[in-house]
């Protein structure tokens, strides 16, 4: 699960709605398994930033402290959320392999 706690805030100057990032909750690299980082897009956190990468030459960035528009904020999120998804299909195909043995 990916936990981003934000404050609303509006621009001083340009008085448009936008997000700051207070503080990020998400599994480190080395939790999360190998073939995660085999096909686009995933997401890596450091303790205090969240790489996003979707696609062999383009990544975003969301760092707490960030103050980020509301629109591409929540562009930010739809991307995090298709990480997510592939993460889950991932560990599910991971569930299905080894052995199993059935007593009849």
């Amino acid at each position: 699960m990916i936990v981003i706690k934000t404050k609303k805030v509006i621009g001083k100057t340009t008085k448009i709605e936008a997000y700051s990032i207070m503080d990020i909750k998400m599994l480190s690299y080395e939790s999360l398994p190998k073939e995660y980082f085999r096909n686009f897009p995933y997401c890596l956190f450091d303790g205090s930033t969240i790489k996003i990468t979707d696609n062999i030459t383009g990544y975003t960035i969301i760092r707490k402290g960030e103050v980020i528009t509301k629109k591409t904020f929540h562009a930010y999120l739809k991307l995090i959320k298709q990480c997510g998804n592939r993460l889950q299909k991932v560990n599910q195909k991971l569930k299905w392999s080894g052995e199993e043995t059935f007593k009849i």
